[in-house]
């Protein structure tokens, strides 16, 4: 049988017709049922132009495999060409009922003008079938578009490779900008460091610059200062001679320490957003590089920041190597904590400018120095410290924020206002769950600075438990504790909101039964971050029951672009390694599973949405609302809880609640439209499939993009940004 096959295929590869009519025939004899060689026999038939034999074979070839669109479409094509399109349209209609899909039968049916002629129910399956082919199929290029992006881009570990990538050209600046002036802070710094600066600026591709290098009595001795002798832009001053400038003014001044190597294109997007932006001052990404005497420097530890973050900023390690301001009246050198606190100084509301470029780098000496003797001479590695400097407890010089320090944990800060003794209500929805009910409260009361201070409003929604019962029975009549029955479907934003509405405290927190309170004091924490003029709404750290972490705040447009929440999953022993997820900064938004808001901003905000968002994305929808009014919302981790995560109505995990869960999706963006997902917190460079994770390759206009965002009101939804024709905020008054 098999030898029989072999000498069929041969012969017809041999274009012996009559040897595969043979070879065929003989095979369908024994196996008359094989409708696949019955075709190949209707073949052979056609090439010998013995039409009718050809047509049998295909014909007994549809009867013995009535499934199979192959034998009616190869019938259709022979009709098609003895000039019977009747005939031929029964045969590929036969075809495409078998298979609505079937290209050969489509295409001929098309190309003959024969379509239109086919019934209207098939027609109207074949429309079904190709609607769900093309949605296959674009689903198919959506995850190989994701594969292909994975495959271009650069993790952690290949930055190094990726960097010259970050390298983008600024744009040309416009005439008449003047000179940037340069500040380098050489006092005490190794000749070589000072070196290494002035080279890289000497390669900017912006020439018009001046820079003047400070330095000690010792730097001026040095052949480094011969550098001002080569070139008229150089100006080297001693520390006892600081009155002797070469410009007496700038329209922007930069400022770094000796040791910091600048991007060649560093100057050119300096003046770009000074001259593109009303900002006051700029910062920039930066990252750490070295180097040997035979190889070109290598960059390593990348830092790559959002917008400008006043919170981030005063706890992080390490300030910023380079800053530049616009019209400073500064004439000397900005030591590391003095460009921190320079910032810092220009206080709520300044307009600083974030360029998403890692423009500057803190250099190391070369790898050979790093192992010389010391021989009575010794110095850094680094041109400024690895691991920072800690900025100081108390008020940062004018700015509104002190800062904190915990054992083996990254500083808070916080508001540098008193706590004062405004009273906070509790609203806490709940459907049974009373053991649960009953420890959130206790944690809550228990771990208050203030506990007399505290009220709470519990919202019972249709509890049928006796326990329940029984256990606001017993709430209900204490002090301070208010128990509202509310006999109506489930809706969490109407819950809230009805109990905001008969509050009377300045100070509100929406929190869920499933929480436990861990942090000693979280009442006055609240009090104090709530005084700040930039915040609106707070939000806390959730963990698990494993104390992995379950909330870090919400991150916009990130793997499928829904708000997600940042740090799901990290572990506790990873916060010397993720300090993000540890410091307190702007963000997106936060769940309300724990939410404080100030009472008048609520209702100005127009509180929760009990129309559009019954079940998720009202605590978004809130966050979005107090962005729009130019708050800020901030994850504070100096506020910690166990979350249990939906203990009362559950978790998404069937059809029926995710389809419901997209429903309220699509009213949060045809409200908010692509704000929802615009993530002005974290870096434009990570991957969106990979938040911290890889990089991912930008245009020059996303950088310019960036930079306007950032100097102007950075986490206000965008103008323009919003759904057409959708309003901001729905005009429902407090029950």
């Amino acid at each position: 049988m098999r030898t029989l096959l072999a000498r069929a295929h041969s012969a017809a590869d041999a274009g012996d017709w009559q040897g595969a009519v043979d070879a065929y025939s003989a095979i369908l004899r024994r196996n008359p049922g094989r409708a696949d060689l019955r075709i190949q026999l209707g073949h052979a038939f056609k090439e010998m132009h013995c039409i009718a034999d050809a047509e049998d074979a295909y014909r007994r070839a549809a009867e013995d495999a009535p499934d199979d669109p192959d034998a009616p479409f190869h019938l259709g094509l022979l009709q098609m060409s003895r000039g019977a399109p009747d005939a031929a349209l029964a045969a590929l209609e036969s075809a495409l009922s078998r298979d609505p899909l079937h290209e050969g039968a489509f295409d001929a049916l098309w190309n003959s003008r024969l379509l239109p002629d086919l019934p209207p129910s098939l027609l109207a399956r074949i429309r079904q079938a190709l609607r769900a082919d093309v949605a296959d199929r674009e689903a198919a290029l959506a995850r190989q578009n994701r594969r292909k992006q994975a495959a271009e881009r650069h993790g952690l570990s290949d930055y190094a490779s990726f960097r010259p990538a970050m390298t983008i050209p600024a744009p040309t600046p416009p005439a008449g900008t003047g000179p940037v002036l340069i500040q380098v802070d050489g006092i005490s710094a190794a000749p070589s460091f000072v070196r290494m600066t002035l080279e890289s600026l000497l390669a900017s591709t912006h020439s018009d610059w001046q820079v003047i290098v400070h330095v000690d009595d010792k730097g001026m001795e040095h052949p480094v200062a011969s550098l001002a002798t080569v070139d008229p832009r150089i100006t080297f001053i001693s520390a006892h001679d600081q009155g002797r400038a070469p410009l007496q003014s700038a329209a922007i001044s930069a400022y770094l320490t000796a040791g910091t190597w600048l991007d060649p294109e560093a100057l050119g997007w300096i003046i770009h957003t000074f001259s593109t932006t009303e900002a006051q001052a700029a910062t920039c990404d930066w990252d750490w590089c070295s180097h040997a005497w035979d190889k070109d420097l290598s960059h390593a530890a990348p830092e790559v920041h959002g917008v400008f973050d006043m919170d981030r900023l005063a706890a992080s390690p390490v300030p910023p190597p380079l800053i530049a301001l616009r019209n400073a009246s500064r004439d000397g050198p900005l030591a590391c904590e003095d460009r921190r606190r320079i910032l810092l100084s220009l206080g709520v509301g300044a307009r600083i400018a974030h360029i998403p470029l890692p423009l500057a780098a803190i250099g190391s000496i070369a790898e050979r120095a790093k192992i010389a003797p010391k021989n009575g001479e010794d110095m850094p590695i680094w041109s400024q410290p690895r691991d920072g400097a800690e900025p100081g407890s108390g008020n940062l010089a004018d700015a509104p924020l002190c800062v904190t320090y915990r054992p083996g944990r990254p500083p808070l800060t916080q508001g540098a206002f008193a706590t004062g003794r405004d009273p906070i209500r509790v609203i806490i929805p709940t459907r049974d769950c009373a053991v649960q009910l009953n420890l959130a409260i206790d944690t809550l009361v228990q771990s208050a600075s203030q506990p007399e201070l505290l009220s709470f409003t519990i919202i019972d929604n249709r509890s049928a438990e006796p326990q329940t019962q029984v256990l606001l029975g017993q709430l209900a009549s204490r002090t301070g504790f208010a128990v509202l029955h509310c006999d109506t479907p489930f809706n969490w934003a109407a819950l809230n909101d009805l109990a905001a509405g008969q509050s009377g405290e300045p100070i509100l927190v929406l929190a869920n039964n499933d929480i436990e309170m861990l942090s000693e004091g979280w009442d006055d924490r609240l009090r104090i971050q709530l005084q700040r003029q930039d915040v609106g709404i707070v939000g806390a750290r959730l963990l698990y029951p494993d104390r992995s972490i379950q909330h870090a705040g919400m991150i916009f447009g990130f793997n499928e672009g829904a708000p997600i929440h940042d740090g799901v999953g990290t572990g506790l022993s990873n916060a010397a390694t993720d300090p993000r997820f540890d410091h307190c900064h702007a963000c997106s938004s936060v769940t309300g599973a724990f939410l404080a808001i100030r009472k008048d901003l609520y209702v100005q905000a127009g509180g929760l949405d009990p129309v559009r968002f019954i079940v998720a994305y009202n605590d978004v929808d809130l966050c979005l609302a107090v962005r729009a009014l130019g708050r800020t919302v901030l994850y504070d981790p100096g506020i910690e809880l166990i979350h249990h995560e939906s203990l009362t109505r559950g978790v998404n995990d069937n059809r029926k609640k995710v389809a419901w869960d997209q429903e309220e999706l699509r009213a949060l963006y045809h409200k908010w439209g692509e704000a929802i997902r615009d993530e002005p917190g974290i870096s434009p460079w990570w991957a969106r499939d990979a938040v911290y994770q890889a990089f991912r390759p930008l245009e020059k206009a996303q950088i310019i993009d960036y930079i306007a965002r950032s100097a102007d009101r950075p986490w206000t939804p965008r103008p323009g940004i919003t759904a057409a024709g959708a309003p901001l905020r729905p005009k429902h008054g407090l029950s």
